[in-house]
């Protein structure tokens, strides 16, 4: 009996993202690696706000895929006045949670 090889498919690196490359609705893009594009890949990366297990800032590597699902339109843009130049679509983890006052909370107490 032979074996049959798995196929393996790249994923979104986007926290609690689990879109893959098998989609036909999703397009991953590579993160900007080229010289002149070097403050779009920091700004990507800050977007994407991921920590590695030891604290220390996530870099991503050659196979890191960010999907089409994080740009406005679901399409990622090369102009730089584009609402889609940047990813900024994402899940609700990402949403910093805004802590109330106590003077604030307290006016619903009834």
């Amino acid at each position: 009996r032979t074996k049959t090889k798995r196929k393996t498919y790249r994923y979104c690196c986007v926290k609690n993202c689990h879109n893959n490359e098998g989609l036909g609705n999703v397009k991953l893009h590579r993160f900007p690696s080229q010289p002149w594009d070097k403050e779009r890949r920091k700004k990507w990366i800050s977007a994407v706000r991921r920590v590695n297990t030891d604290g220390s800032e996530w870099v991503p590597n050659s196979s890191s895929r960010i999907c089409s699902e994080h740009f406005v339109n679901n399409a990622k843009s090369n102009i730089a006045a584009h609402p889609a130049y940047l990813p900024t679509l994402f899940p609700a983890v990402y949403k910093r949670g805004s802590v109330i006052p106590q003077d604030q909370a307290s006016r619903f107490d009834r």
